[in-house]
């Protein structure tokens, strides 16, 4: 039935009934607070922190994209998920920040250091960015799921989006996550290795890969040259951190050191990347001449597997699509109830009016992502897409982060420069993806930073919150409360009336941190160096170096290869 036997629809029943049990049930028994639908309860350890972000960061459109680069230009397409290479250690980097941030999203975030009008810009840019991505996990498991049964691209879609809106609509990042905890196995064995034995084996092994042209083994090409892969690596490495699922991936864990599984997961990621680049090679070799390469997966798994492995790996890549478009439909529903409704719209409703609406806005979110199925064609339009415009909201982030100076009138004047130049570049001109990236990214930096220099700085109390805040370790909340200072994902102050806010404790907090700032008490730049965060510090430099050694071990495989 629909190219299926009875074994894997066997195996495809029992995977449903497992994650319709852990969320659309068990989500919904454990979601009773907002905290519990936005991040899961703010309290996770280091396994499930780590196996929540593997698998809603592993979506099965990397294994499509890249498996279908490889396949057309060899492992130069590894770079159109290695694009994020750098972006890992930024990941680990801003696990900190955003753990003490304690907010539910990225909007709220901003509203602490630019104000609302700021943070109500980041909503509305937040929402846009999460539906793109959205698009791309259902567009890359759409095309697995159906080539490998007799449903079309759009029908396969809807079937999951419409599983993975009903759990998402029922507890929201609780259900993501319990859900994920047994996806991301699936995701980290099944769809990661379970094709490899077979393929390896039909397509001829070491033997054929050696045989192939020299040109196959080079880290560019001409669908993918150095300059396209600097600005892969620089959107990487500059935006994703603004992208507004991050501070979700990290608020969930317990404490900052738990927030760093972040950056570990996708270190893993990493690795499996190379995993899917040989897969495209391989695919090439066996079935030479497909029409569209984003369909050789579902098409070799259906040639290539026995029955019941052919369940697995289908179980596996719907678990990797769904495990990525909850997240970020989770994510899409909070900054719009959370920040929007909460914040802007419909000010001191009841929680049950909040969460009712999440549980709305989770679902349309997955549905949202699946109209935008209908206007662009492959994942390589999302991503440059995506990485576009990432690239250049980010900037604010690091203003506001570093440096005192930089204000709301400056982060207006930069992101309308850099919207604007993007859309001529992209709309009118039709530049290709390296001038829409560094472009509009770098004009935004330049208008923040001129700007900034000339008009007058944010006022001082809101400045000192917001440093203050970020200076304070989790677990020592007692010190904001004590300066009036209380946030949403702050542990069990849901049911304490916010207290006034006191500007002389909230300044004497933050000059007793500026005392660690590296460039004096008085400087304008906000970096302070830490002395209980060496793990952290030490944690840093290993997963950069990681990573820089991913791309030494990548270069010195092209070279052999070819020598």
């Amino acid at each position: 039935m629909l190219g299926l036997q009875a074994l894997d629809w066997a195996i495809l029943i029992v995977y449903i009934c497992i994650v319709a049990y852990l969320g659309l049930f068990l989500g919904a028994r454990k979601t009773r607070s907002l905290g519990d639908f936005f991040i899961a309860g703010g309290s996770w350890g280091k396994l499930p922190a780590f196996l929540f972000n593997f698998s809603s960061a592993l979506a099965g459109a990397e294994a499509v994209v890249v498996s279908a680069a490889a396949y057309r230009s060899g492992l130069s397409g590894i770079w159109l998920w290695w694009s994020q290479l750098l972006a890992t250690p930024m990941y680990y980097l801003f696990s900190v920040v955003y753990k003490r941030a304690r907010v539910f999203n990225m909007a709220e975030f901003f509203e602490l250091r630019f104000g609302p009008g700021v943070a109500t810009l980041y909503s509305v840019l937040g929402l846009l960015i999460s539906v793109n991505f959205i698009g791309i996990f259902i567009t890359g498991g759409g095309k697995v799921l159906s080539a490998t049964t007799t449903l079309s691209v759009d029908s396969a879609v809807l079937i999951c989006c419409t599983l993975v809106a009903l759990y998402v609509a029922t507890g929201g990042a609780m259900s993501s996550l319990l859900t994920d905890l047994f996806q991301g196995i699936l995701c980290l064995v099944v769809l990661s290795f379970g094709l490899l034995p077979f393929l390896w084996k039909a397509a001829g092994g070491y033997e054929a890969l050696a045989a192939l042209p020299e040109s196959t083994w080079s880290l560019q090409s001409v669908e993918i040259p150095w300059t396209y892969v600097i600005a892969l690596l620089f959107s990487g490495a500059v935006g994703s951190v603004v992208a507004p699922n991050i501070l979700t991936w990290i608020a969930i864990a317990r404490d900052e050191r738990t927030g760093t599984q972040c950056g570990w997961a996708h270190v893993w990621k990493r690795l499996i990347t190379i995993l899917f680049a040989l897969y495209g090679i391989l695919f090439a070799i066996y079935y030479p001449g497909l029409e569209d390469p984003e369909l050789a997966w579902g098409t070799l798994m259906k040639s290539l597997l026995p029955a019941g492995v052919l369940g697995l790996l289908v179980a596996s890549f719907a678990a990797a699509l769904m495990s990525s478009v909850d997240t970020f439909a989770t994510t899409t529903s909070g900054l719009m109830v959370d920040y929007l409704y909460r914040k802007r719209l419909f000010r001191d409703r009841s929680p049950r009016f909040y969460i009712t609406h999440a549980r709305i806005w989770g679902f349309i979110a997955v549905f949202l992502g699946y109209v935008t199925t209908r206007f662009l064609e492959n994942i390589i339009q999302y991503i440059e897409l995506g990485w576009s415009l990432i690239s250049f909201i980010s900037v604010p982030l690091y203003f506001g982060l570093v440096w005192r100076r930089a204000n709301r009138q400056a982060l207006w004047a930069g992101v309308t420069t850099g919207a604007l130049l993007f859309l001529w570049l992209k709309v009118w001109l039709q530049a290709s993806f390296e001038y829409t990236v560094f472009i509009p990214t770098l004009a935004c930096a330049l208008v923040t930073w001129l700007v900034s220099l000339r008009t007058p700085p944010e006022d001082e109390t809101l400045l000192n919150r917001f440093y203050a805040i970020l200076s304070t370790p989790v677990g020592q909340d007692e010190k904001l409360l004590e300066a009036g200072i209380q946030l949403p994902a702050m542990a069990g102050t849901e049911a304490i009336p916010p207290p006034a806010p006191d500007p002389e404790k909230i300044h004497a907090l933050y000059r007793f941190y500026a005392r660690d700032k590296i460039y004096g008490p008085s400087s304008a730049i906000e970096l302070r160096r830490e002395a209980g965060l060496q793990w952290f510090y030490r944690g840093f430099v290993s997963i950069t170096l990681w990573c820089l050694g991913l791309i030494g071990a990548a270069l010195a495989f092209s070279w052999w290869m070819q020598s």
